[in-house]
């Protein structure tokens, strides 16, 4: 993904908000030195997996059925207070397919228009905003990713509680913009705010904890915090092991970013290991040609292994 973050090899989980949005019946639920901004998957956008379109299922000719079936139903639809949950979902899945530009299309129709489909309900335009923001993003368009997480930020504090954990999905995703950014302080203040609120009002082995640690592990190891990364990668790692609906398409993410702290200990057989794992499990949620699985291959490549055995 594009992550404009100045990190080596380190991929980035983000986790989009998708609060409020219905899921689909044809995908899966559930899922010191500057380094190079290539192989690293930097940070990851949080979403609420109860209610979103998920992003795990290995076959994406599923993901395809569900956006041709719901396109079609766009394009039929005129006035119908359902089609920004329609138009939120098939980005999300266009998104984990790794097509960011269609993504982008369709979230910036379904936020110009969303007061001619559904004027009232403003969590719903805060959900298409948060998930722009983190197309935004991937395109390394960060002045506008940061601008429209602002916007739906905004949204969230004056309709919600404070100690909401939907609230806590735009901080962690507004750090992860300043992240990218450079800013560095105030990116780490809005992770541990979101830490926070997550560990007290939903599980603290969520999903939704460990794409902040990822986030806040990526962001010490920008600033040379080597040891304090590593630990965070770890949490993030061990609570994505203990979710068993499906396979967790985050932990090849985790597997990646951990493997670039072992390549910089200089580890190499460890990284190996961790990147050889991260590859199985991009491959089986994403599939081959996914930045994201592409990046992990080129990482092992880095570390001189034979290309046949990709």
């Amino acid at each position: 993904m594009g992550n404009g973050l100045q990190v080596n090899n380190i991929l980035s989980t983000r986790s989009m908000a998708t609060n409020g949005v219905s899921s689909s019946p044809e995908v899966n639920q559930k899922t010191g030195n500057t380094p190079d901004p290539r192989t690293f998957i930097s940070g990851e956008f949080n979403f609420d997996q109860e209610n979103s379109v998920s992003h795990t299922n290995p076959e994406r000719k599923n993901q395809l059925r569900f956006i041709a079936k719901e396109s079609d139903t766009i394009s039929r639809s005129d006035e119908n207070q359902g089609l920004p949950t329609i138009i939120n979902n098939v980005a999300v899945a266009y998104r984990h397919m790794g097509l960011y530009e269609e993504a982008r299309s369709l979230l910036e129709y379904g936020v110009k228009s969303f007061y001619r489909f559904c004027p009232t309900n403003r969590i719903e335009l805060a959900t298409l905003m948060d998930n722009l923001a983190a197309v935004y993003s991937d395109l390394d368009m960060c002045n506008q990713a940061e601008k429209i997480a602002k916007r739906s930020l905004n949204i969230r504090e004056m309709e919600l509680d404070p100690k909401s954990a939907e609230i806590a999905i735009s901080y962690d995703n507004l750090g992860l913009i300043y992240s990218q950014q450079g800013k560095f302080k105030e990116a780490k203040k809005l992770y541990h705010k979101a830490l926070e609120i997550f560990e007290s009002s939903r599980h603290p082995h969520s999903i939704d904890v460990a794409t902040c640690l990822n986030n806040l592990a990526t962001l010490l190891f920008n600033n040379g915090e080597i040891q304090g990364a590593k630990r965070h990668y770890l949490r993030a790692i061990a609570i994505g092991r203990k979710i068993t609906t499906g396979i967790v398409p985050e932990l090849g993410i985790y597997f990646n970013n951990l493997a670039e702290v072992h390549r910089k200990e200089g580890d190499l057989q460890t990284a190996q290991h961790l990147f050889d794992l991260s590859l199985s499990v991009l491959k089986e949620c994403y599939g081959s040609d996914h930045p994201d699985t592409v990046l992990v291959k080129e990482n092992l490549e880095g570390l001189g292994v034979n290309k046949d055995y990709l």
